[in-house]
């Protein structure tokens, strides 16, 4: 099953890819190194969020949609790190991707191309 499912995401990534689409591969040991990795990865674009607020302003409704993003993103990594305290990664993975998108979408708000 998992070489079928390996086989359909190909075929739909090809279908979908774009000249500047970028795919990583990533393989972890654990579920442990999964979730450390995203919160690293979560905590790298909250830098850089900051930065491009540094640098950029917003007009005040798109600083309230921004200030929506970002809060919504840092209530996901509270909820994130609570799981982690329970032991339980795989309920913290699925709220770090939503994290990380909410992050993301700032980045695209401020014209910052991902």
């Amino acid at each position: 099953m998992l070489g079928q499912a390996y086989r359909v995401k190909s075929s739909l990534l090809e279908k979908l890819r774009h000249e500047t689409t970028i795919v990583y591969d990533l393989n972890f040991t654990s579920i442990q190194d999964e979730y450390q990795y995203l919160i690293n990865r979560t905590y790298h674009y909250l830098e850089l969020v900051h930065f491009a607020l540094s640098k950029k302003e917003a007009d005040h409704q798109t600083q309230k949609l921004i200030d929506n993003y970002i809060y919504r993103s840092m209530v996901n990594l509270e909820v994130a790190e609570h799981h982690e305290n329970e032991g339980d990664f795989s309920a913290a993975i699925p709220v770090l991707n939503e994290s990380i998108t909410q992050l993301s979408s700032v980045l695209k708000i401020l014209g910052i191309k991902i």
